[in-house]
């Protein structure tokens, strides 16, 4: 559980951090509906993001039992993309994440 060392507030929800995706949080469906219940009813309804007032929720996973939040502002810079990470090539076929890509930017400018 994240505690905030200035106020002391404490989320409810035991949130995780993805492992490849930095600025993505999940935690699964059970949890989260028992703490949401109106974003919960939202993505239930087939909402794909809903946004409160700091944070983008979205349904993800296999099964959509899965529920990934993100910062705002990050949502509203760059759109429903930010969740997946993913930068392409011209022709579209291969991915790479962006963390990835930066390094490499880097290691070649060095």
């Amino acid at each position: 559980m994240k505690v905030c060392p200035k106020c002391g507030f404490s989320e409810t929800i035991p949130w995780r951090q993805n492992r490849w995706r930095l600025e993505v949080e999940f935690c699964w469906l059970e949890q989260f509906r028992d703490f949401q219940i109106d974003i919960y009813s939202q993505l239930s309804k087939g909402t794909k993001v809903v946004c409160d007032e700091f944070y983008a929720y979205r349904l993800a996973g296999k099964h959509k039992n899965l529920v990934e939040r993100i910062r705002k502002f990050y949502f509203e810079a760059n759109g429903p993309k930010v969740f997946q990470n993913l930068e392409y090539e011209k022709d579209g076929k291969k991915a790479m994440v962006l963390n990835q890509t930066r390094l490499v930017e880097e290691r070649v400018r060095g």
